[in-house]
């Protein structure tokens, strides 16, 4: 059962790579691996191939991070220690984009923006 709960968990956040997660899960686990460590080790991979990908196509002094993921505590120190730099964390991060793309559309459509708006 607790197998399937941590496989579950990490699904949802790895889209499409559930064989990869179950097979490595399995393998873990096996190895007397505790979730946290498991989940922590999956902080440190996402963090490195993000920065990895950032520093390809230019890491500025200020990182910004907005999105759910940023609510996650462990992503968040393992993302600041792979860019060597502390992440700006708006107040509401999952909304963020969202209002990013509205403000966006309101620019490029001004005509699709209702009056009440």
């Amino acid at each position: 059962e607790t197998e399937a709960r941590i496989r579950d968990e990490i699904a949802r956040r790895i889209i499409g790579q559930q064989n990869i997660v179950r097979d490595v899960l399995t393998c873990l686990l096996a190895s007397g691996h505790g979730k946290a460590e498991i989940v922590a080790g999956i902080h440190h991979s996402i963090a490195k191939r993000t920065a990895r990908l950032a520093k390809r196509v230019g890491l500025g002094e200020r990182v910004l991070f907005d999105g759910g993921p940023a609510l996650n505590r462990g992503l968040v120190a393992a993302l600041e220690e792979a860019l060597m730099r502390e992440l700006i964390i708006p107040g509401e991060p999952q909304t963020t984009t969202a209002y990013g793309a509205a403000l966006l559309g309101c620019e490029v459509m001004p005509e699709a923006v209702p009056e009440s708006i």
